[in-house]
């Protein structure tokens, strides 16, 4: 009877022509997703490695969500929904045959449409794996996570979504089980330290253990379990189904079985209906008075019918279970954000939970839940009626139509009603947090950038209820739709920037500038949404005889101009993102200039410049004039000079004794009547300007805003000779344009060559009035013209690298040991000011100590905003920047009492002894060795100066995991061989490394060993390699401990 049952579901099912249409959308999204993800952690990683394939097939198993809930909101309850219950239950079929025949169905179902996705992704993915390592096909690489992910996921799923039906016999808590899973994974990723988790910061042993345990979908297990595999394990071997992640999978089996078992004692065939007490009446044979009424029909009336229509869908909303649930889940799930946002991990301290820290994580993790309950909804509101068959009554009454309107004015509602309660839930934080500092007008713009969208996603999701006559192929249409114009996935698919009106903001708040430029763009975009909608549900609304008439085309035609109008406005200055324009451009550069590789170039030594700033315009201009030397021993007939690309050109002109050559293209070869001879000196002036534009976003270390700006400005000056760093990676590309190897790192074994390549900077920067301009060297001038405050900053003998931060700042200054300790500010972040102060001054201490004099006079630390990504903290010549993000704005009194300012201003300070001034490492294999390993040394060793030895141990034992954990996807590299992309080998197996020698060989000898390096390779000294320093170490060392020093460094 069972199976009958079973193939009974699975056709009835599979034999319209939804079905198909369904089974070729899967299919397509799989093959286009596949050809378009980008899913590779490492390169080191083949795309096809047997780790590679675990965790994509584990990540698509989570699709089984939304198969499952959908499938188990149409086939679990389908008797009751159309009362043929007691009919049904009436036959042979005993009530344990139906439940697991059904579920059997469901599970089938949900399975067969994951694993075609997963399929499907699979063979898009073999289509773009060109330049990627390729791993030879093995069927059980595929196999094996289908079953220990996709099967046994899905079948936890349907057993979740088709008993909260069968217990509850409604299908809004099919919806609420399904949101409910997919929060529990978003919960157990925060935890699990996952590569999916790109803002995700280690967390400690215990939590990813705890987190490992109680994943339902078995990927937290998985990273634990395969934390410490090398690059050649995870590409050749499948992880074994033991220990943790057979704990889990098991756990899960047992659990899913258990709750079948539960509901299939509690399964009842009838709804429960709650009795009326009703009073005994009178019996009274009196006939009513009774009269015909005419029907009103007025503007008062269809008013009074909108808010009834809607007094009653929101009862039966907010009365519901549903409800309840949906809104604790929202708030567990953005509860959970808010804490991992404020706890962070065990690398980074206790945030202050401030209120634009809260904003930025509601708006973040909300917005996308929102606008898929907010469709669950709308699909329920709008086809209740139906389902119940009183539509037909309804449609009678005169006012009926106002019911598409009410329904839209309930899921207004709701979309108000999740944001404040998850505006007073941050509230709450922070007063648990003691921050009470509330700024309501941070609050209120979850309203613009939550509830607006939202409010637009309620009306195009009711636009597809009426359009489309299905009820499931709406909700399935609609729920794709969303998910296409609203989440990170579809941003892939949708590029065009007027079509991402319902594309919440993507950026984190800054309390220096707010949401800066961004904020206007947004609600300009968000008009234009809603401007499509009205145009929409206006022609929606219009009946055969209205279309025919003018007056409807004169209004759609006024529509659709505005719109056009408005959107024009909205994409003035886009420029599109043209992959293959930017690989031709960098293909046409090689080709073109290569040849100036091994040419002899001029040197700069001296830059003169001026920079306006304009913050609230989003843009700079520069005036310069470098001073250009030939250092070689040949003449120099031919120059390269290369422009950024993103700064346009307003004059460039090369000076030489007896002729000027104007400059009109980017990158351009001067040819020279006279060829400059040795040590003969030339000019080159030019005038750059530069302004972003919302709609194209920001360029991370070119961050011109309102306030709170950094630009590592040296990077935009014009450049001379040929740029490596602009070859194409691609190998399939470079050998389709006969491109040869791209040029190689220099290898550490290569001859040393004399290099003198330090610069005299005179920088003059103005600003608008109220900021404060931060560059590199000592501050030697500083007035105001025409309001704007203007400042002229001076340094000697650095190498080619400033960078220049602008904002209203506060100050606060100390002198100590003829030094000038500087600290600019956010007002609002003085709370860390005096401690880093403090721990400047212990720095410069210790450093002078032991390592040599602090060569400038001033000792400065700016703060910027976080429009500024990627570094916590940079050093510059005197200038020390800092993101607000982190030191300036962080708990250090917290119960954990991680000393970041110790971390990162003791970390960056020492770089003025390694790496950013007094030394130049020579570009080449190690010398990240000398810049970074050497400034985590001198960190560890103020930490223990600060902390004692035990908290210098836990450090270490922190990055010796942090080290085990990366090398499995980035590899490993001895140290005097590391590159500048292996900060895991720079960083953590080098400040390892280094606290090792100084136990070997003491803590004395290490510093003398790095005075002494010091000493000898500073400017004007020839450029440094790492086995510089090395050959120092066994200078100081007794010859016994010569082979554990080796081990050290080249292993």
């Amino acid at each position: 009877m069972m199976k009958k049952l079973i193939l009974f579901d699975i056709k009835s099912y599979c034999k319209n022509w939804r079905f198909l249409f369904l089974l070729v959308t899967i299919i397509a999204i799989g093959i286009f997703g596949g050809g378009n993800a980008r899913f590779t952690i490492s390169e080191n990683l083949g795309y096809n490695s047997p780790y590679q394939v675990a965790f994509i097939t584990a990540f698509l198993s989570l699709t089984s969500i939304f198969f499952a809930t959908v499938l188990s909101a149409q086939t679990a309850l389908k008797e009751i929904d159309y009362n043929l219950n007691l009919i049904y239950f009436a036959l042979p079929i005993s009530k344990k045959q139906f439940l697991w025949s059904r579920f059997v169905s469901i599970f089938v179902l949900s399975f067969s449409f994951t694993l075609i996705l997963t399929v499907s992704f699979f063979i898009g993915r073999s289509f773009s794996s060109a330049g990627l390592i390729n791993i030879p096909f093995n069927i059980f690489f595929y196999i094996f996570p289908i079953f220990i992910f996709t099967a046994i996921n899905t079948f936890f799923v349907v057993a979740i979504t088709a008993s909260a039906g069968w217990l509850t016999k409604n299908k809004l808590f099919i919806y609420v089980s399904g949101l409910l899973l997919y929060i529990l994974y978003m919960v157990s990723m925060i935890f699990s330290s996952s590569p999916f988790m790109a803002k995700n910061l280690p967390q400690s042993k215990q939590t990813q253990f705890i987190s490992a345990i109680l994943d339902p979908f078995g990927m937290s297990a998985y990273f634990s379990q395969t934390a410490q595999l090398s690059v050649q394990e995870r590409n050749t071997e499948y992880v074994s189904l033991i220990g943790i992640l057979l704990a889990n999978r098991l756990g899960i089996l047992l659990l899913s079985v258990l709750i079948l078992v539960i509901i299939s004692i509690r399964f009842s065939i009838t709804k429960k209906v709650k009795s009326a007490k009703v009073k005994n009446a009178p019996n009274q044979s009196a006939t009513l008075p009774f009269a015909f009424v005419p029907t009103e029909i007025s503007a008062k009336v269809k008013i009074q019918s909108l808010f009834s229509f809607t007094k009653m869908n929101w009862l039966y909303v907010v009365k519901s279970i549903p409800f309840v649930l949906i809104v604790l889940s929202l708030l567990f799930a953005v509860g959970m954000e808010m804490y991992a946002e404020i706890e962070k991990g065990i690398r980074i301290p206790q945030k202050y939970a401030s209120s634009g820290l809260m904003v930025s994580t509601i708006i973040e993790n909300f917005y996308v839940i929102g606008a898929l309950v907010l469709v669950f909804y709308g699909n329920d509101l709008f086809w209740r009626s139906k389902a119940s068959n009183f539509n037909y009554i309804e449609e009678s009454t005169t006012n009926y139509r106002v019911k598409f309107w009410s329904i839209w004015l309930t899921l207004i509602g709701l979309s108000i009603v999740f944001t404040t309660v998850l505006i007073l839930e941050g509230i709450a934080f922070q007063m648990l947090y003691q921050y009470p500092n509330i700024e309501w007008n941070v609050y209120a713009k979850t309203f613009l950038y939550n509830t607006l969208p939202l409010i637009l996603v309620a009306g195009f999701t009711l636009i597809f209820q009426k359009l489309i006559k299905n009820k499931y192929l709406a909700l399935a249409i609609s729920g794709l739709f969303v998910l296409l114009m609203t989440t990170s996935l579809g941003k892939s698919v949708v590029k065009y920037p007027l079509l991402k009106f319902l594309q919440t903001i993507s950026f984190d708040y800054s309390d220096m500038n707010g949401f800066g430029s961004y904020e206007n763009a947004f609600a300009q975009r968000l008009f234009f949404g809603f401007m499509i909608l009205i145009v929409l549900l206006y022609c929606i609304h219009q009946n055969r005889q209205s279309v025919m008439k003018a007056p409807f085309w004169l209004v759609l035609f006024c529509s659709i101009g505005l719109a056009s109008f408005v959107g024009k406005n909205i994409v003035t200055g886009y420029v599109s993102k043209d992959s293959n324009k930017v690989e031709m451009e960098q293909i046409n550069y090689e080709k073109q200039f290569r040849a100036f590789q091994n040419k002899p170039q001029p040197t700069i030594t001296k830059v003169t410049t001026r920079v306006d700033l304009f913050p609230s315009k989003n843009a700079y201009s520069i005036k310069g004039n470098y001073v250009l030397e030939n250092k070689t021993e040949q003449p120099i007939s031919e120059i390269l000079v290369n422009f950024s690309a993103d700064l346009e050109i307003k004059k460039a002109v090369f000076r030489t004794e007896n002729e000027a050559i104007s400059i009109n293209n980017q990158c351009q070869i001067i040819r020279l009547q006279q060829a400059i001879t040795p040590n003969q000196k030339i000019s080159l002036e030019y005038e750059l300007f530069y302004q972003w534009k919302p709609i194209n976003g920001h360029q991370s270390f070119n961050a011109i805003v309102e306030n709170g700006s950094f630009m590592r400005i040296s990077r935009y000056y014009p450049q001379i000779g040929y740029d490596a760093s602009y070859e194409i990676e691609d190998e399939n590309s470079r050998n389709q344009y006969q491109l040869g190897k791209r040029t190689p790192i220099t290898s550490l074994e290569a001859p040393k060559v004399f290099k003198d390549d330090f610069i005299t900077l005179d920088m003059t920067v103005s600003t608008e009035a109220k900021q404060t301009v931060i560059g590199v060297g000592e501050l030697t001038k500083q007035w105001n013209e025409k309001d704007r405050p203007v400042f002229q900053f001076k340094v000697d003998a650095i190498p080619f690298r400033f960078a220049i931060s602008s904002a209203n700042y506060a100050v606060t200054k100390d002198n100590y040991k003829g030094k000038s300790f500087e600290v600019y500010y956010h007002p609002a972040h003085a709370e860390n000011v005096a401690y880093l102060i403090k721990n400047a001054k212990i720095t410069m201490d210790y450093c002078e100590t032991n390592f040599g004099n602090y060569p400038f006079k001033t000792i400065r630390f700016a703060e910027i905003s976080g429009f500024t990504k990627g570094f916590n903290a940079t050093a510059y010549p005197a200038s020390i920047y800092m993101n607000e993000n982190l030191a300036f704005h962080c708990n250090i009194l917290a119960d954990k009492k991680q000393d970041v300012i110790n971390e990162l201003a003791g970390h960056e300070l020492a770089h003025l002894w390694w790496g950013n001034s007094q030394i130049d490492p020579d570009d080449r294999e190690g010398r990240a060795m000398l810049t970074e390993t050497l400034a985590m040394y001198t960190e560890l060793m103020l930490l223990k100066k600060m902390y004692g030895k035990p908290k210098v141990e836990e450090s270490i034992a922190m990055h010796q995991d942090i080290f085990n954990s990366e090398k499995g996807f980035l590899g490993d590299a001895p140290l005097i061989k590391v590159l500048g992309d292996q900060a895991h080998v720079s960083y953590s197996k080098g400040v390892v490394a280094m606290y090792q020698l100084s136990e070997l060989i003491s803590e004395d000898k290490v510093n003398l060993a790095l005075k002494n390096f010091l000493a000898i390779h500073k400017y004007p000294a020839s450029k440094p390699i790492s086995t510089d320093f090395v050959e120092e170490v066994y200078k100081v060392s007794d010859k016994k401990y010569y082979k554990q020093i080796k081990k050290l460094f080249e292993e």
